[in-house]
C-alpha cells in the first residue's frame, strides 16, 4: 500500500471516529477494495448520511440487520436477523443465509469493531465497512461502489477484529 492510500485510510478513520461523537449523524465508510487484495488501492468514498432513527432489540456485540427500513420501528412488520460476536467467524466473508439474502434494508453495528457488508458471495469489490456503533436506517437511497442500488442486495458479511478497517481476503461463500 502506498503512502497516499495510508493517508486516505487515516482520514476515513478520523471521520469514523468523529461520527461516534455525533450520535445524530450516522456515517459509514465505503471501501471498494476491502474484499480482495487486488483491489486494495481502489477509491474510497463516504456513504450517504442517514437520519438517526433508533434501533431497538439489538444486543451488545451484535450486528443487527432488519428486513425493513428504520429498524422495523416504522410500525411495519418485518424480520430482524442478529449476527452475534460468537456466532460467526472473524476476518472471513460468510454467506448471510438464504432467508436473509437480498432482504436487508437497515442495520445497526452494535459492536465495538468494524463490520463489513458485501453485495456478492463470494465477496467482490462492492463492500461497505461500518464502524462500531454506526447504523444505516434505510438503504433505499444508497448505492454500491458499482452504482447499483444497495437496498435488499446484501449477500455476505464479515466481522473485523479491530476498530480500524482490515482487508478481508477470503471467505466461506
Amino acid at each position: 500500500m502506498n503512502s497516499g492510500s495510508h493517508r486516505k485510510r487515516h482520514r476515513l478513520l478520523a471521520v469514523a471516529a468523529a461520527a461516534t461523537l455525533l450520535p445524530a449523524l450516522t456515517l459509514t465508510l465505503a471501501l471498494s477494495g476491502a474484499a480482495q487484495a487486488s483491489t486494495q488501492a481502489a477509491a474510497h468514498r463516504a456513504s450517504p448520511a442517514v437520519a438517526a432513527a433508533t434501533p431497538v432489540n439489538c444486543p451488545g456485540s451484535t450486528l443487527c440487520t432488519y428486513q425493513n427500513a428504520n429498524y422495523n420501528n416504522s410500525g411495519a412488520s418485518g424480520t430482524q436477523w442478529n449476527f452475534s460476536y460468537n456466532s460467526v467467524p472473524h476476518l472471513v466473508w460468510f454467506y448471510v443465509g438464504s432467508a436473509v439474502n437480498d432482504q436487508i434494508s437497515s442495520l445497526y453495528n452494535n459492536r465495538a469493531w468494524v463490520s463489513y457488508v458485501n453485495k456478492d458471495c463470494p465477496a467482490r469489490t462492492n463492500t461497505y465497512a461500518f464502524a462500531g456503533g454506526s447504523r444505516a436506517a434505510n438503504f433505499a437511497s444508497w448505492s454500491w461502489p458499482d452504482g447499483s442500488g444497495m437496498n435488499d442486495s446484501i449477500s455476505s458479511l464479515a466481522f473485523g477484529t479491530s476498530t480500524t478497517t482490515q482487508t478481508i481476503l477470503h471467505g466461506q461463500c
